[in-house]
């Protein structure tokens, strides 16, 4: 393969780390089981989700005759804002860092995408505010956020 897992990942979480008001971003080796408080917002860059792709045919492929596999690769870029207290407590600081994922998301209009070379096409799948349950226990620490999935197209 011509880009790997790591690099994508690598550098979705560079593009979006450089965002102003980001406090601390984890790529998937950086990943914690806490987090402290100080260290908010965070930005958690992560693999989910790799096909379809078949091994046995040339179905799956995007050019003529097969020549070329076409591999589709999905990440969870997941911002933690701050502590749940009551939605409007951080709201205005979500809104404000949404636009600037939107800026930042708007900016990778031309190769390389995210500063990886290989990733042909990309997409931002449906963003979505969320409240993530973080660490292990019998009562996980609660955070507002958002979660932005992100799609990569390598062939």
């Amino acid at each position: 393969m011509a880009v790997t897992v790591a690099q994508m990942n690598d550098g979705l979480a560079t593009t979006l780390g450089t965002i102003s008001g980001i406090t601390t971003t984890h790529t998937y080796d950086e990943l914690l089981s806490g987090m402290a408080r100080g260290n908010l917002p965070l930005l958690q860059v992560y693999w989910d989700e790799f096909g379809p792709l078949s091994e046995d045919s040339r179905t799956d492929r995007t050019s003529f005759q097969g020549v070329v596999r076409h591999k589709i690769f999905r990440f969870l870029c997941d911002l933690y804002v701050s502590p749940v207290s009551h939605l409007g407590e951080n709201m205005a600081t979500m809104v404000d860092l949404l636009d600037e994922f939107i800026d930042k998301f708007e900016e990778q209009d031309t190769p390389p995408y995210f500063g990886v070379t290989g990733v042909k096409a990309w997409q931002l799948e449906t963003v979505n505010r969320v409240v993530f349950d973080y660490g292990g226990g019998s009562t996980p620490a609660r955070y507002l956020g958002i979660r932005f999935p992100v799609v990569m197209h390598v062939y």
